[in-house]
Formats: C-alpha cells, sequence, structure tokens
C-alpha cells in the first residue's frame, strides 16, 4: 500500500475522483472548487474545516463552563499545577541530563558538575513526585465532579420517569445518562490537563529561548498548533453508535435466548445475522482507527520537520554566537522532551470529541425547575378536579379524552373500566409522571402545572402497578420512603393491609429481606406491602391500583374493611382502581372510563 492509499484508504487509481469533487462543491455550495482540480484530501481537508465550526459555538462553550463550574477554580488551578512542574520536571531532567553529559565531555574540574547532578537527581524525584501528586489531584477533582453530575442527572431521571414512549425509550435514556456521566467524568482526566499543560511549556519554552534564538523561539509557539488542530479536524467520527447499538442488542438478545433458540432449531441462523452485524461493527472500528492512524502518520511528519528545522536555527544561533555549543545540545533535547509531551495532546482532542457528543446527547434534558411562589389553597375547591382531561402515548392514538370529574375531601372514589382503557394512566397523571395533552389537574384549587411534582406527589400516597420494593428487610421499605416512622406505626400498617399474620410468622419479623422487587413474596403479599407503604404516607389522598389483586375474597374483605374504617376516622380521601365489584358497595362515586 502506497502513501495515497494510506492517506485515503482507497486504491491510488481514485484519487483524483471528480465525482468526490462535485459532492464537496456542492456542500460547500462553492462552485469554483468542482472547477478545479483538487485532490480529494485536499477537498476533505476544506470539508472537515467547515464541519469543525458548529465546535467552536456559544453553545459548546456554555456547556464547556457548565462543567468547569461544578468546581471552584483553585480545585483546577492546584492540579493543572502539579502537572506542569512535572512536565518542566521531565524536560529538566533530559537538559540537566544533556548538560552533564556535553559538559563531562570537556573533563572539567568534578565541582563543576556538581551543579549539573544536583539538578538531574532534583529533577528525576521531582518528576515523579508531582507526576503522583498530580494523579491524586486530577482523580480525585474528576470523581467528584462525576459524583456532582451523577447526582444532577439522577434527579432529572426521577423526575422524567417513567417515559410516555415506553420502556425501550427508559432504557436508551439512562444508557445515555450513564455513558454521558462517564465520558464527562474523562473529560476532567484525560481532555482538560493535557493541552494546558503543553500550551503553559510551549510560552516556557518560548520565553526562554527567546533571548539566544527567537526563531528557535517561535517554533515552541507553532509546533502544538497541528496536535491541537489535526486530531479536531480528521478524527471527528467516534465509531458508528448505530452498528454499536444494533450489535450489542443482538448479543444480548442472543445470550438471553439461547435455551429457546436451540430448542427451535434457529441458532445458526442467529448466529449467522450476528456474525454480519459483528463484521460491520468491525469494519466501523476499523475504519476509525485507520483515520487515526493517518492522523498520527502526519503529526510524526510535522514533528520531524518541527525536530530538524529546530536543529537548523540552533546551528545558526551557535555560528552567530548568541548560543554555545553545548546550550545548542541542551536546548536540542529539551525540543526533544518537548515533543514526547506533545504526543498527549492529540488523545487529548479526540476525547474532546466525545465530551461534546455527550454534551449534545444530552442537551434536552430539562434543567431543574425555579422554585415558583405556591398558590395559597382554596378552602372552598374540590380536593380534586379534572377537567377536560387528554392524553396520549403516541400522538393520534389518545387514551384518555375529555375526562371531567370532581372528588371532594372525604369522598371515596373509584375508578373502573375495562383493560386498557386507561385507569393506570390516569393514576400516573394525577401523581405527575406525566403532564397532560390537554386539560387541568387541580388539587384543593390550584392547578398541578405550576406546581412542582413532589408537592403534587404529597397530596398522594399511592400504590401503582409496577412500584418497586426494596430488597433488604421490610423495615428498610418503611424508612427509606417515611423516614422517622416508629416500629409500632410500621406494625399497625401492616395490621391495615391484613400482613400482621404473616409477620408474626416470619423468623426475623419485619428484618424479614422481601427479595429483589419483592420476589420473595407471592403476589398478593406483595400487593400488601405497597398497599401498607401508601398508608404510611397519611397523605390526603390514597391511591390504590387494583389493591386486591391476588387475593381471596376473605383477605381482600378483611383488608378493605380495616384501610375504610381507617380513612374514615382520619378523614382522608380514598381513590381506588379497581376490578372487584364488591368494592364499589363500599365507595360514594364511581367513575368509569370507556
Amino acid at each position: 500500500m502506497n502513501l495515497l492509499q494510506v492517506w485515503t484508504g482507497k486504491p491510488s487509481s481514485r484519487f483524483f475522483n471528480r465525482y468526490a469533487h462535485s459532492i464537496a462543491a456542492a456542500r460547500l455550495s462553492l462552485p469554483h472548487i468542482a472547477r478545479q482540480s483538487l485532490p480529494w484530501p485536499t477537498t476533505r481537508f476544506i470539508l472537515n474545516l467547515r464541519r469543525i465550526c458548529p465546535m467552536t459555538t456559544t453553545t459548546d462553550y456554555r456547556r464547556l463552563k457548565e462543567l468547569l463550574r461544578l468546581v471552584s477554580f483553585s480545585s483546577y488551578v492546584i492540579p493543572l499545577t502539579a502537572a506542569l512542574l512535572s512536565a518542566l520536571c521531565a524536560m529538566g531532567l533530559i537538559g540537566a541530563a544533556a548538560w552533564l553529559i556535553a559538559t563531562a565531555a570537556l573533563q572539567p574540574p568534578l565541582a563543576a558538575l556538581t551543579l549539573g547532578i544536583t539538578a538531574v537527581r532534583a529533577c528525576g524525584i521531582g518528576r515523579a513526585v508531582f507526576r503522583y501528586f498530580e494523579r491524586w489531584l486530577s482523580h480525585r477533582l474528576a470523581f467528584h465532579c462525576y459524583t456532582e453530575l451523577q447526582l444532577h442527572l439522577y434527579d432529572i431521571a426521577a423526575r422524567l420517569l417513567p417515559l410516555r414512549s415506553g420502556a425501550i425509550a427508559q432504557g436508551s435514556f439512562l444508557q445515555t445518562l450513564t455513558t454521558g456521566c462517564a465520558t464527562l467524568r474523562d473529560f476532567y482526566l484525560r481532555c482538560l490537563f493535557p493541552p494546558v499543560t503543553v500550551l503553559l511549556l510551549a510560552l516556557a519554552g518560548c520565553a526562554a529561548l527567546f533571548p539566544f534564538c527567537p526563531a528557535a523561539a517561535s517554533l515552541f509557539l507553532l509546533i502544538p498548533i497541528p496536535h491541537l488542530l489535526l486530531p479536531l479536524i480528521f478524527d471527528r467520527t467516534a465509531p458508528d453508535e448505530k452498528e454499536q447499538s444494533v450489535y450489542r442488542s443482538a448479543l444480548l438478545d442472543l445470550a438471553a435466548g439461547q435455551d429457546e433458540l436451540r430448542a427451535g432449531g434457529n441458532r445458526p441462523e442467529v448466529l449467522l445475522r450476528l456474525n454480519r452485524q459483528a463484521s460491520a461493527f468491525g469494519c466501523c472500528l476499523l475504519a476509525r482507527q485507520r483515520r487515526l492512524s493517518r492522523t498520527d502518520f502526519f503529526l510524526q511528519i510535522f514533528d520531524a520537520g518541527f525536530f530538524l528545522f529546530f536543529f537548523l536555527l540552533l546551528c545558526q544561533a551557535v555560528l552567530s554566537g548568541s548560543l554555545s555549543f553545548i546550550g545548542c545540545g541542551v536546548w536540542l533535547m529539551l525540543g526533544t522532551a518537548f515533543l514526547t509531551e506533545l504526543r498527549s495532546t492529540a488523545p487529548a482532542m479526540r476525547q474532546w470529541h466525545l465530551t461534546r457528543k455527550a454534551l449534545q446527547r444530552m442537551a434536552p434534558l430539562p434543567a431543574p425547575p425555579l422554585p415558583q411562589a405556591e398558590e395559597p389553597p382554596s378552602l372552598s375547591a374540590p380536593l380534586l378536579a379534572v377537567k377536560d382531561l387528554g392524553f396520549s402515548y403516541q400522538p393520534g392514538v389518545p387514551v384518555l379524552q375529555h375526562l371531567s370529574f370532581t372528588i371532594h375531601a372525604g369522598q371515596h372514589t373509584a375508578i373502573v373500566g375495562e383493560s386498557g382503557c386507561g385507569k393506570t394512566t390516569l393514576a400516573g397523571l394525577l401523581t405527575a409522571f406525566w403532564a397532560p395533552d390537554s386539560g387541568k389537574i387541580l388539587v384543593q384549587g390550584r392547578d398541578t402545572a405550576n406546581m412542582t411534582a413532589d408537592c403534587i406527589r404529597s397530596f398522594f400516597g399511592s400504590s401503582l402497578q409496577g412500584s418497586f420494593i426494596f430488597p433488604w428487610s421490610i423495615r428498610d421499605c418503611f424508612t427509606r420512603l417515611h423516614p422517622g416512622i416508629s416500629e409500632e406505626q410500621i406494625h399497625f400498617f401492616l395490621h391495615l393491609a391484613n400482613l400482621d399474620n404473616l409477620i408474626e410468622h416470619l423468623p426475623q419479623g419485619i428484618e424479614t429481606p422481601p427479595g429483589e422487587n419483592g420476589s420473595h413474596l407471592s403476589g398478593g403479599q406483595r400487593n400488601r406491602l405497597l398497599t401498607a407503604l401508601a398508608l404510611a404516607s397519611q397523605a390526603p389522598i390514597l391511591l390504590l391500583d387494583e389493591p386486591t389483586a391476588g387475593l381471596d375474597q376473605k383477605t381482600a374483605t378483611i383488608m378493605m374493611n380495616r384501610i375504610l374504617l381507617y380513612l374514615d376516622r382520619q378523614k382522608q380521601t380514598l381513590l381506588l382502581i379497581t376490578h372487584d365489584p364488591l368494592a364499589l358497595s363500599r365507595v360514594q362515586q364511581v367513575i368509569r372510563l370507556r
């Protein structure tokens, strides 16, 4: 493969491809390019130079400032100083060693070499100490910011989940959050400090060499430019996320369904399809590695040219008498050490592409809501009012339309209807999991659109389908949701849910682990535990979604009698979603959804 093939990834006979020129001209809207016989690399350089423009928008700078604001300015200065001192010690070690060898070749007295020997030792020790110090501080900074990002994004996830678009969209959403957090953590470790350190080293080298050779000193400022720009221009494309996602999904599906595929005899076909997807993903990775290799190849050419030109300028300074022979050797080795430090710049610029992509993926996430002045409750208004409510998971497929009802304090209400008519969806709307597409939900006369989700949910003690049960102990389930609850209160609410007999027969009582999401409990026991947890909130409205599902008639009747007696005594309101016809006789209002 010749040099042209290395650059283009194509046979050299296609190097001057006029079809590619016309595409470049169309994309750039510059007709004169199409009329010129520009080689493909030049055209691609112009295209990539145009594509780099969005990176310099104010939006990206604003996002970068938000990242940097996670910690104080001093938290950046200290590790950056340690990184700079470590790099200076590394260059000083090479320079001191070069001075020591060049001076020793002249056979001076041993005392004349004392300074060089001491400098070599000091720089060697300083490089190790400052490098360790910089790594410790930078990792501490990165993981502090990582924690802050996770807390911030998990708060956002808690407000947005569950998504109306379904479980698959939720998985992609959480995958975006977790991978984005890890990428932004690496920004502090791999993207922030290397370019800044290199630029400071370039300024220091230029200032130190300028009195002896201004032309050579200016090279210290010029050589970082290609190391900063080339990766930004040519290494923008990450591995194809679509191909990676397709391959990962297929791999997980195969792992989960191996037994079924083996039993059905379809495993060879699935493996063949998986191999094709793996090959497509591998081609994406290979193409990216080819781009990285090209960039590194040209950076090495730049470095070699810098070294030769730097050497010629130093020789000219020696001939003019402004620099000694020993000084020439020292600065030549310092230039070599500076090139070594430059090697971290290209990976840092590539990491910036990943950081920017993560910021763009997470940009649509809403910011935390600003605190608003709450409207005072209206004593004459109903406890809960729904007016002309409409909602749909998909555009054009309504689940609820023009729904209106009113519930007064102490008025027990049942919501009934066929499966799929929107009963659980209505419960999710009332508890602010989703915002309605149209209409209003009023709590004590206040529009929930002007209330925070936490404020809305404080009015509801809810047990909804799909609620999660913590696995450590029954007591832990209560204390996590209701901090400060006493053991007597836990036993009382378990009694209301008709779980007291079960707790008495458990060896560990309320310290018994219910298992992952209640896996050690039966379906009916799990529903009753969720009902007890909802009762413990003591909110004005108790919202129960199918609380008697999985229960025999006797157990369901005992539980509902206890709950209704307690609610009447506490003057609380029950909102019951049920298919149980016997429960309808115990409520004052029935809302039928169609």
